[in-house]
């Protein structure tokens, strides 16, 4: 623009009113979107092309101060705005809802994983105590095994009869604190073995 003699000054005047109200921020902005805009429009308008993060909310703020500026923002601008923030949104509802599927999915497994462990502790105290269990049938088994050979060898070998009995009757009274009937038996015995030994 040039203020020559020759020139039309009230004219050009007006244009360098205009030039100097200019918001060159303003102007560069709606130029740059305007460019992001077509080339995402000229490329079917890809999800990967649209604006996200700061880049976006700068855009809206651009968009929202828009109103007495000029040049005013397109149809194409407001398309473009509209759908960066609809992909944004959708992309936020996405991960809110995997962090959230997947939170879920953790606190199941940690349940499930709760109960598995507390059913293998009690299983395994049941395994301990038929071990138990089984430890003391067979010693009572013995015992009794040990009363009957005992009664066997009362004839033959008193002294080994006693030594069997008492044994017996040790492991029975530890094992379920109650004797079997061969006490009054050992009695018998040891009162026939008194006998024998004074004649």
């Amino acid at each position: 623009m040039f203020l020559r003699e020759g020139d039309d000054f009230d004219a050009n005047f007006e244009l360098l009113i205009d030039a100097l109200d200019t918001d060159l921020e303003y102007v560069r902005e709606h130029t740059r979107l305007l460019t992001l805009a077509i080339d995402w429009d000229e490329n079917q308008r890809r999800r990967s092309a649209g604006l996200r993060g700061q880049e976006l909310q700068t855009a809206e703020g651009w968009l929202e101060q828009s109103g007495s500026k000029d040049p005013q923002p397109t149809e194409l601008h407001r398309e473009y705005l509209i759908f960066s923030r609809t992909v944004v949104n959708r992309l936020q509802r996405l991960v809110v809802s995997s962090v959230t599927v997947a939170f879920v999915l953790v606190l199941g497994l940690a349940a499930f994983s709760f109960l598995q462990r507390q059913e293998a502790v009690e299983q395994k105290l049941v395994a301990e105590q038929q071990h138990l269990r089984a430890e003391k049938t067979a010693r009572i088994s013995n015992s009794r095994s040990l009363a009957a050979l005992a009664l066997t060898e009362m004839d033959k070998d008193p002294e080994l009869s006693i030594l069997l009995a008492r044994q017996s009757i040790r492991v029975t009274y530890q094992e379920n604190r109650t004797v079997l009937p061969l006490i009054p038996i050992l009695h018998t015995h040891c009162a026939s073995g008194r006998q024998i030994n004074r004649n």
